[in-house]
C-alpha cells in the first residue's frame, strides 16, 4: 500500500482530460456504480447518526440519563430516519426520532417515556442485528483497526433478499485526518454472518481539507484487493472533500474519485506506469 499527497489540486484538474478520453466508469462498470452507491450511503448514514445525536442532546441534555437501548437509521421517504429506542416487556419503543434530509434534521420528536410508538418491522429488523452485535453473537474473524479508539459501525440495507451490510470502521480521531485502513464489511442474513472482507492489508491515514473549498487536494494510494475503487474510497473522498486517486495494482489502472456534494464520481484515467 503506497500513498502520496498532493496539495491544492483544483477540483477539475485531471478530471477534464480523463473525461475527454474515457467514459465515466460508473456508467459502464456495475462494480463502480455499486461502490458509489454504498459510499454515498455510508456518508449519508454517518451524517444522519451524527446530526440526530446532536438534535437529541439539544432536547434531552444528558443522554446517559435516558433509557436508551440502541439506535437505528432507516431509509424513509425524504431522507434517513434515526430512531433512538428503549425496550419494555412488550417490545421496543421510540424515545427520539428525526429525519435527516441531507441538510438538517426534520420533525425531531422526543418522547422520553415508555409510551413512545413501537418500532416498525423494518426498524426492528435493523435493531435485531444491532443487538446481536452488541451481545457479541455475530461470528467475526480477525477484525483489526488502526488506532485504539472504539471503532464505528454502520448498518446499511443490502438487497431484496434480506441481506444487510454491516461496516466496522476505524474511528477518525482528528478532524483533518481520515483513516483508510482498518475497515471491514460483513454481510448479514437471518442473523448470521454470510461473508466478511477487509478493505486494506495495512493502516494508512489521509489528510483532507474537511471543507467545501473549490481547490481540493489530491491523495494517491495503491490498492491491491480490488480492480476498482471501493465504497471506502468513495466515503473518504466525500467526507474529506479530497480527490482520491487509486492505483489498482492487479490490473494496473488509475482511477480518480472526485467528491460532488454528498456523492462522488469515479473516472478511469490511465494505465498505471510500471
Amino acid at each position: 500500500l503506497t500513498a502520496l499527497a498532493f496539495a491544492a489540486l483544483p477540483a477539475t484538474a485531471g478530471q477534464s482530460n480523463a473525461e475527454s478520453t474515457a467514459t465515466k466508469a460508473d456508467e459502464v462498470d456495475p462494480n463502480i456504480a455499486e461502490a458509489i452507491r454504498r459510499g454515498k450511503m455510508l456518508y449519508d448514514f454517518d451524517q444522519a447518526a451524527w446530526h440526530s445525536t446532536d438534535a437529541l442532546a439539544a432536547k434531552a441534555g444528558d443522554l446517559a440519563k435516558l433509557k436508551l437501548v440502541g439506535r437505528v437509521v432507516v431509509p424513509v421517504e425524504g431522507g434517513l430516519e434515526t430512531l433512538y429506542y428503549g425496550r419494555t416487556a412488550t417490545g421496543r419503543y421510540t424515545i427520539f426520532s428525526g429525519v435527516w434530509n441531507g441538510t438538517e434534521i426534520l420533525n425531531p420528536v422526543y418522547l422520553n417515556d415508555d409510551a413512545g410508538p413501537s418500532l416498525s418491522s423494518e426498524a426492528n429488523a435493523y435493531a435485531d442485528i444491532i443487538e446481536l452485535l452488541m451481545a457479541g453473537k455475530l461470528e467475526t474473524k480477525d477484525l483489526w483497526y488502526c488506532n485504539k479508539a472504539r471503532p464505528n459501525f454502520a448498518l446499511l440495507p443490502g438487497d431484496e433478499t434480506g441481506t444487510y451490510l454491516l461496516y466496522f470502521m476505524t474511528a477518525q480521531q482528528k478532524n483533518d485526518t481520515y483513516p483508510l485502513g482498518g475497515h471491514h464489511l460483513l454481510t448479514i442474513r437471518d442473523g448470521k454472518v454470510v461473508t466478511q472482507r477487509k478493505f486494506t492489508n495495512s493502516c494508512i491515514d489521509m489528510g483532507g481539507s474537511a471543507n467545501a473549498d473549490e481547490n481540493l487536494s489530491l491523495f494517491y494510494l495503491t490498492h491491491s484487493l480490488d480492480d476498482t475503487p471501493t465504497e471506502i474510497h468513495v466515503f473518504t473522498a466525500i467526507a474529506s472533500r479530497t480527490n482520491v486517486m487509486v492505483g489498482t495494482t492487479g490490473n494496473k489502472q488509475t482511477w480518480i474519485v472526485t467528491p460532488k456534494g454528498n456523492s462522488a464520481s469515479i473516472v478511469n484515467e490511465k494505465n498505471v506506469k510500471d
